[in-house]
């Protein structure tokens, strides 16, 4: 669909910049939103885990929330904009 939307706005005469640009602020976005849900649910499932399961108390530490959300996103944009780099 994306490699589809990219061919026919270069058709229409949009640059690949331009294009690049776009899909780039589309798939950040996305992975954002992802990202974030995806640290939430982190957070709660470990502290779901050690509240019950190991009965210990859970201890919240932002930076490896933050660097495993900041890979997620740089790995989906890259991934993202190499599935339509041929379109490009």
């Amino acid at each position: 669909k994306r490699r589809f939307d990219a061919v026919m706005m270069k058709v229409v005469g949009a640059s690949r910049r331009t294009i690049a640009a776009g899909l780039a602020i589309e798939f950040l976005i996305v992975a954002v939103v992802v990202g974030l849900i995806g640290a939430a649910g982190g957070t709660l499932a470990a502290w779901a885990i050690t509240r019950w399961l190991l009965e210990i108390d859970f201890a919240f530490s932002v930076l490896p929330v933050a660097a495993s959300a900041l890979a997620g996103i740089g790995l989906a944009l890259a991934v993202g904009l190499a599935a339509v780099a041929g379109a490009l």
